[in-house]
C-alpha cells in the first residue's frame, strides 16, 4: 500500500528577522513537503511585540486577524486534500492554488489589456484608440 504525506503548515512571523518597535514584519504561511519548503504571504505585517505563541495579540482587531489567519490554514488544507483525491497532487500545484487570486480570469495580457481600456470611462475614444496600440 502506497501512503503518501500530506504536507506540514504553519505560520510563520518574522522569517527573516527584522521586526522591531518601529518596523513591521510579514506573517508568511510555511509549507513543507518532502524537505522542500515554500513560503506565501499572508498580507499581514505586524510590529514584533503583537505576535506571541502563534497569535497575533495587543493590536486592534486581534481576533478578526487571528480569524483569517486560522481561515488561510483551513483554505490550504482542504486545497491539499481536494488535490490528493484528484490524483493531481504536487507542491508547485498546491502554491499555484492557494496564490491564485479569487475572481481572476486566466486570460492573455492583450485580452486582459483589452478588458482594463474598455472599462475605463474617464478617458476619451481617442485616448482609448492610442491605448489599444501596445508598443513593439
Amino acid at each position: 500500500m502506497n501512503i503518501q504525506k500530506l504536507p506540514a503548515f504553519r505560520l510563520l512571523f518574522d522569517r527573516k528577522h527584522t521586526a522591531g518597535d518601529i518596523r513591521k514584519a510579514p506573517v508568511q504561511l510555511e509549507i513543507m513537503y518532502h524537505r522542500q519548503r515554500k513560503y506565501i504571504a499572508t498580507g499581514l505585517r505586524l510590529y514584533s511585540h503583537q505576535w506571541k505563541d502563534g497569535r497575533v495579540v495587543e493590536t486592534p482587531g486581534c481576533y478578526a486577524q487571528n480569524q483569517m489567519l486560522a481561515g488561510i490554514l483551513q483554505r490550504a488544507e482542504e486545497t491539499t486534500l481536494a488535490l490528493f483525491r484528484s490524483g493531481t497532487f504536487s507542491l508547485a500545484a498546491l502554491v499555484s492554488s492557494l496564490t491564485k487570486e479569487e475572481g481572476k480570469r486566466d486570460e492573455d495580457l492583450p485580452a486582459a489589456i483589452a478588458a482594463e481600456i474598455k472599462a475605463r470611462t474617464d478617458i476619451r475614444e481617442s485616448t482609448r484608440k492610442a491605448h489599444r496600440k501596445l508598443p513593439k
